[in-house]
C-alpha cells in the first residue's frame, strides 16, 4: 500500500516561498495497493494529482475512488479543477456522508454553479458515481474500509483504510473531547446534555478512548494537527487538534508512523520544522518505534515499510 501527500495545508491554499517545502494546497491524499487507488479529499491538491495521472496514464482509462471526509470548502474546492474528471473514458466514484444538509453530489455541484464558477457539474464527461456512506464499514475492492464520525462542526468522517499487508487511518479534521471540556472557550459546549461538568469531562475521555481504539496498531495515521498547546488556548472549538493530544494518542494506539496534517496555512517552512521538533520531545525512550513526521506535498510513504520520499 502506498499512501501519497498531494496537499497539506487547512483552510486556504498557501503557496509561495515560505511554503514551497512542506507545500501549500488543501488536503488530498492517495491511497493506493495493487490496481486500485484511492483519493481522500478534494481540496487543491487534487489538481496536481490530476496532472499526475493525466502523464501517467498517457490516454489510458482512469477508474478510481474519492472518499470525502466533509464539504468544508478546503476539502471540495479543488474539485472543479481535476482535468481528469473533464475526460469521457475516467470513472470516478465518489463517496460522502449520507444525512447531511445536501448529498455530496448537490454540495460538489453547488460549488460550480454560477455565479462561482464558469463550467457545471454536468460538463465533466468522466462517469461519475455517487454513494451515500450508510454504513460504518465497506468494501473497495479487496480494501476494508471503516469510517467514524469525527469532532469537527457539521457532519465529518474518518477513514480506516486496510488491505491484508497493512493499515492507514485518515483523521483530518478532528478535535479531541478532552482538551476541548477543560480549555476556557465561548465555543464550549457540553458533550452530553444533562451531565455535570465532571461527568462531562469522564465522557469526553471516554470519546477519546474509542477513537484511540478506532487507530489501534495501524501502520500509518493521518491526523490534523495544526496547534500548539498555547495556540489551542485560542481556538478551541474550532474542530482542530493541539499536537500533544495527537502524539500521545498515536502512542497510546500504538500507532506505527504519524503523519501530521492539515497545517495551519500561517506556517512557514520553518515553522513546521519547530512543530515536528516539539513533537519528538513529547517522546519518551519507550516511544521509539513511532516514527513522527509533517507530511509533505509529494511525499510518498510505503505501508507497512519505511517513509520514502
Amino acid at each position: 500500500m502506498v499512501v501519497t501527500f498531494w496537499g497539506v495545508r487547512g483552510s486556504i491554499p498557501t503557496p509561495g516561498p515560505a511554503t514551497c517545502r512542506y507545500g501549500g494546497n488543501t488536503p488530498c491524499v492517495t491511497v493506493e495497493d495493487g490496481n486500485t487507488l484511492i483519493v481522500i479529499d478534494c481540496g487543491s491538491g487534487i489538481r496536481v494529482l490530476g496532472n499526475s495521472l493525466l502523464q501517467r496514464f498517457n490516454g489510458n482509462p482512469v477508474h478510481a475512488h474519492i472518499l470525502i471526509s466533509h464539504t468544508h470548502w478546503d476539502h471540495i474546492q479543488g474539485f472543479p479543477f481535476f482535468i481528469p474528471a473533464f475526460i469521457p473514458s475516467n470513472t470516478f466514484t465518489i463517496y460522502g456522508g449520507e444525512g447531511v444538509n445536501h448529498q455530496i453530489e448537490d454540495t460538489l455541484a453547488g460549488q460550480m454553479e454560477s455565479p462561482y464558477f464558469p463550467v457545471t457539474l454536468k460538463e465533466m464527461a468522466a462517469t461519475l458515481q455517487f454513494r451515500h456512506i450508510d454504513q460504518p464499514d465497506f468494501s473497495i475492492d479487496h480494501l476494508k474500509v471503516k469510517t467514524c464520525f469525527l469532532n469537527h462542526p457539521g457532519v465529518s468522517l474518518g477513514y480506516k483504510i486496510s488491505s491484508p499487508d497493512g493499515s492507514v487511518v485518515y483523521f483530518s479534521d478532528h478535535e479531541p473531547y478532552s482538551r476541548l471540556m477543560a480549555t476556557p472557550s465561548r465555543f464550549k459546549i457540553a458533550v452530553e446534555n444533562g451531565l455535570s461538568e465532571e461527568e462531562n469531562l469522564r465522557f469526553a475521555q471516554e470519546r477519546d478512548a474509542e477513537y484511540t481504539r478506532f487507530c489501534e496498531g495501524v501502520d500509518l495515521l493521518i491526523e490534523d494537527s495544526p496547534y500548539t498547546p498555547e495556540e489551542y488556548k485560542n481556538r478551541a472549538g474550532w474542530g482542530h487538534a493541539c499536537i500533544d493530544d495527537v502524539v500521545a494518542m498515536a502512542v497510546a494506539a500504538r500507532v506505527k508512523q504519524l503523519a501530521l496534517f492539515h497545517h495551519d496555512p500561517s506556517n512557514s517552512d520553518e515553522q513546521m520544522d519547530g512543530i515536528v521538533a516539539l513533537c519528538q520531545t513529547r517522546l519518551i525512550p519507550d516511544d521509539s518505534n513511532l516514527t513522527c513526521f509533517a507530511a509533505q506535498e509529494g511525499q510518498r510513504v510505503v505501508v507497512p515499510a519505511e517513509t520514502e520520499k
